[in-house]
Order: structure tokens, then sequence, then C-alpha cells
């Protein structure tokens, strides 16, 4: 039997019940047929409110959120699979200073609001963008440069372990000379995945967000899912714009990067199905 190396990204949008029971239980499934299992997860909603509750460094925000929702998963995994068969292991992410998201944010975190007005935690840094369901708060979101623990992960893999990491996509950092310093930002956990996956040389990515595909013309009544697609047709709809920036947007370029890089497909589904996922009968995107 061929084993694979999975890396399953999970939203922290879908972070409902339902979600994270499908979620582990695949996770659980996939590792007790002897393939190697990376889970990385968002927490937008939860990062967010913890910003707007004390303020404070975003990095060290991220870290604090992601340490403690990697936990609840672990907790979660473990009722499927056997107790001490995952490890969270917390992620730095370099980045670099001159990246246009500290100048121009575009990264929506916390909840959603009606009126731009209602959300909280506005500044001239930290601006207000409308979405499909609503109003949120933007900020930095740079690109993940390189994922220090890669190793790290690569080991707890190849120990038999699952392991979750690059929680909120980990923790954006600056390299200056022989030191890290945290940046005041958060990391697209999408692409942090996509490079995780890349560094990992994985056979398999999963993003698993609260729709089963992603959409032309999503939000609007000639909305229509999108099955199957090549790597250049999905780059030429990004590059359109087609795909909601902050959304479905960096979710399709992890996507794209990742089965450009390693010439293995990649899909996007529903946390709730996750199995359905999996299976490839969502949208898979192909090299």
């Amino acid at each position: 039997m061929i084993h694979l190396r999975y890396v399953i990204a999970l939203g922290g949008n879908s972070f409902t019940e339902t979600g994270i029971r499908a979620a582990s239980r695949e996770v659980a499934r996939l590792h007790a047929l002897g393939n190697q299992v990376v889970v990385t997860h968002g927490n937008g909603p939860q990062v967010g409110a913890l910003y707007i509750t004390k303020g404070g460094n975003l990095s060290a925000l991220t870290r604090e959120t992601g340490i403690s929702l990697g936990m609840q998963l672990k907790e979660r995994i473990e009722e499927e699979a056997r107790k001490g068969s995952v490890e969270v292991i917390p992620t730095k992410v370099i980045v670099s200073k001159s990246d246009p998201e500290f100048s121009n944010p575009t990264k929506p975190i916390g909840l959603f609001y009606k009126t731009p007005d209602a959300v909280p935690g506005r500044s001239d840094r930290f601006n207000v963008k409308k979405m499909v369901g609503g109003y949120r708060l933007v900020v930095p979101s740079p690109k993940p440069l390189k994922i220090l623990e890669t190793s790290k992960v690569g080991k707890c893999l190849t120990s038999g372990k699952i392991a979750i990491a690059a929680g909120g996509g980990g923790s954006a950092v600056f390299k200056d000379k022989h030191r890290y310093t945290p940046a005041n930002a958060v990391i697209d956990k999408d692409l942090a995945s996509a490079r995780l996956a890349i560094g990992l040389s994985a056979d398999f990515l999963a993003i698993l967000t609260k729709v089963r595909f992603a959409y032309t013309d999503f939000g609007t009544r000639h909305q229509k899912p999108i099955f199957g697609i090549g790597i250049s047709r999905a780059q030429a709809l990004l590059e359109k714009g087609v795909f909601e920036a902050g959304s479905m947007g960096p979710k399709m370029e992890a996507c794209i990067d990742f089965s450009r890089s390693c010439r293995k497909p990649s899909i996007i589904g529903s946390m709730n199905s996750a199995k359905s996922a999996i299976a490839m009968r969502e949208t898979v995107i192909r090299p």
C-alpha cells in the first residue's frame, strides 16, 4: 500500500462542532491507514477578537491563539485516534519588511459587521473592508517566505505522529542579522500551508473551508461551482479577480503554488464534508 503525506488546512471561520468533528475523523482515518498528516488551521475570528479586546502585537497574538486552538484540535483528533498521537508545533514564519501589505493591509480578521462604523479596532493603519458577508477589520498579511519549523514538522511525521502546525498561519517574524523579531502582522494560513506543504514535499494539499467548492461569480445568482481545473486556468481566473481577495483568493493562490511546485493535486472543499473533499469530489486543482 502506498502511504502519502497530507497537509490539511482548516479554516478558522469554519470551526463549528460539525466541521471539527468531520475533519478530526478524516485526519484520524488517514493516519490509521499509515499516511503522514499535518493539520494547519486559521484563527481569523479568534485573533481578531483578541486584538480588539486587548490590543498588542499581532504576531504574539497569533502564537497565543494558535497554541490554544491547536490544543483544542489535538484533543478532538485524539478522541478519534489514540491518545498521544498528535503534537502541536508553534510555528514562526519569516516575512519581508518591504512587503506591500505593511502599507496597504488586506487581510480580514475578527467578526463580520453590518456597517463599517460598527467594526471595533479601526485606525489609520488597520482599515475596514466590505466583503460578501459584511464588513471586517483588515490588517497586514505579508507573504510567507520560509517556515522555520519545517524540519521539526517533518521529524514529527516520521516519528509516526500527526502534526498540528502553522496555527493561524504561524507567527510573522523579521530576520534581523542573527535574531528574529515579531512583525505586527498575520500570515494567511492557506499561503503558509502551501509553503509548508512544499517544504515537506507533500503529496496532497487540502484546504477545507465553509463551502464545498470554489465558485465563479460567488455570491450572485450566476455563481457556478468549479469541479476540476488546471493551474493555468486557475491562475488566469485568479489574475482576473474572480476569487475574493482575503477569502477564496489566497486559497486558490495557495493551491496553484503547491500544485505547480510539487506537481501534485490540491483541493478546496468543505470542512463539514472533509471525507468527500479528501476523496477529490469537490474543487480539484490539477498540475
